[in-house]
């Protein structure tokens, strides 16, 4: 097991001809093979706002609460939007990790694979204008400016 009991599992999806990546912790967490989008900002400064996104282990409570403050706004060039509309391997409850999450994900990057070395994005705020993010070369985390680039990886639980 990998540290704070974090287990690695590789699901063969049939008829894909492709594998989807999962980690045990407190339920299943599923990665999606690929970056879903690469260079994406959490917001842009005019929207800054608060989501009530602070979560530091559940991306899909920060992503349902992001998805309230800002679809309402018309915006859907976000990170959490790729995430919340995507339907990869047939599910359509994908949303952007939280900062535990992402950091499970860094830890196992080498058994999942496909991670570029720079920042990916969490859902989970620090502030009204920043959110937590983690670098995927060295695992340095730290809150940014949600008008940033950043790396989205969905992923999603059963």
């Amino acid at each position: 097991m990998k540290k704070n009991d974090f287990a690695l599992l590789l699901i063969l999806i049939p008829g894909l001809g492709s594998a989807q990546v999962a980690i045990e912790c407190k339920g299943t967490l599923y990665v999606h093979p690929t970056d879903n989008i690469r260079e994406m900002i959490w917001s842009d400064p005019p929207m800054h706002r608060d989501c009530n996104a602070y979560s530091p282990s559940d991306g899909q409570s920060n992503s349902n609460n992001i998805s309230e403050a800002y679809l309402k706004s018309g915006k859907t060039h976000f990170g959490f939007y790729i995430c919340d509309t995507s339907t990869a391997f047939g599910f359509d409850d994908w949303y952007l990790p939280s900062k535990n999450e992402l950091n499970a994900i860094y830890e196992n990057r080498d058994a999942i694979g496909g991670f570029t070395t720079n920042f990916y994005w969490s859902s989970t705020e620090s502030s009204e204008t920043d959110a937590w993010r983690q670098n995927f070369y060295d695992g340095k985390k730290d809150a940014a400016h949600k008008f940033e680039k950043g790396e989205i990886r969905c992923v999603r639980r059963d």
